[in-house]
């Protein structure tokens, strides 16, 4: 006997929700202290926090990298920097850049590799010598082992967008800035090539750059050439976009972004890749789901 249209309509879309529910949507974000964050104040915790994997080495107000263990949590500041006075940890984008993407529809998974004080030309250059470009080798070795981990829990890996915040180091040097835009056009290029190293298709990945703020300590040098360099860039590149920050406010250190403004750094990498992406697999899913069903239903009345 033929089984009813309705049941396999409704199997097909039934099977088609559990292969979506096996796929991951992966977000790298990495840079310097303002990719990290330095800020401890404003957090509060969200139902959607629970629902982003997060994978992370950064560092706080001290050099020292504080990791996830080489394993996903969810979403959440760094533990707590009691040796400061501090009883919540730092946090940076990334807490309002998850709960942005999870409605958008994704099923999100974030990976962040920052750290204070690092520069393009040598901490994060693909090509240095091995001893100087100690960010660009620890971003390999964390990405690689993030991306196996998920792997080996089953998941299908989209990559679906690289963030980008760093520079500030680089403009306080007039060489380095003078040769910023060279380096971040090798470094873009390297990104998608050591992903795809990895046998991963990264050949739709977004990638987002927040201009460094003009007006801080850093900037105030050869801001302006950095921020042009990275405009140049993203321009160029067919995936590229970029958003600024001079509009938000700063600490009184005139080099970090306050808590507020933090959270809108979060904001903007998700919509400003929003603005360059078609939606997400998982609300074209929903879409097809919500067609299946009206189709069955239609045919029943039909009847």
């Amino acid at each position: 006997m033929k089984r009813p249209l309705l049941y396999c309509l409704l199997l097909a879309a039934v099977t088609s929700i559990q292969t979506s529910a096996e796929t991951i949507d992966v977000f790298f974000l990495a840079g310097q202290s303002n990719a990290s964050g330095r800020v401890y104040s404003g957090y509060t915790e969200d139902a959607r926090d629970s629902q982003v994997l997060y994978y992370y080495q950064s560092d706080g107000p001290s050099a020292a990298n504080v990791t996830s263990g080489g394993e996903f949590t969810t979403l959440q500041p760094l533990p707590a920097a009691t040796e400061y006075g501090y009883d919540s940890g730092f946090y940076g984008p990334e807490i309002t850049l998850g709960r942005a993407l999870v409605d958008q529809g994704y099923n999100t998974a974030i990976i962040k590799v920052s750290d204070g004080g690092t520069n393009l030309r040598d901490d994060w250059n693909p090509n240095g010598s091995g001893t100087e470009n100690t960010m660009w080798l620890d971003w390999q070795s964390q990405v690689a082992n993030a991306l196996s981990t998920l792997n080996s829990e089953g998941y299908t890996i989209n990559l679906r967008a690289f963030f980008w915040y760093q520079g500030e180091s680089d403009a306080d040097n007039a060489y380095y800035s003078s040769v910023y835009e060279t380096y971040f056009t090798s470094f873009t290029t390297e990104v998608y090539a050591y992903l795809g190293d990895l046998g991963y298709d990264s050949s739709n990945m977004q990638f987002v750059t927040a201009l460094i703020h003009e007006d801080g300590a850093y900037a105030a040098t050869d801001g302006s050439e950095v921020r042009a360099a990275q405009q140049s860039v993203m321009d160029t590149l067919d995936l590229g976009a970029w958003f600024d920050t001079s509009d938000l406010t700063l600490q009184s250190d005139n080099m970090h972004l306050d808590a507020s403004s933090i959270q809108t750094v979060g904001e903007r990498f998700a919509s400003t890749y929003a603005a360059a992406v078609p939606e997400p697999a998982s609300f074209a899913l929903g879409l097809g789901f919500a067609a299946m069903l009206t189709i069955a239903f239609s045919k029943i009345r039909r009847r």
